[in-house]
């Protein structure tokens, strides 16, 4: 989302900052919160099958990790 906000496709007004508006109201949709944990079950499967060490495996969990669920 970050990568998105900065390219300003995020921003329906073209007014800064307007994105957090439209990503509030994505925060509280279920099939947000579905692809968010799907996602972060592939991503933990495929760092796990590519026998990744600990070390990787938590760099690239940390992202999904710092979220609760209901922080989506």
């Amino acid at each position: 989302m970050v990568r998105l906000r900065e390219l300003g496709l995020l921003q329906c007004l073209g007014i800064d900052n307007s994105d957090y508006d439209w990503v509030s109201q994505l925060q509280p949709h279920q099939l947000s919160r579905w692809a968010f944990t799907s996602i972060k079950g592939v991503t933990a499967i495929a760092l796990k099958e590519l026998h990744s060490s600990e070390e990787c495996l938590s760099l690239h969990m940390q992202p999904y990790t710092k979220y609760r669920e209901h922080d989506l």
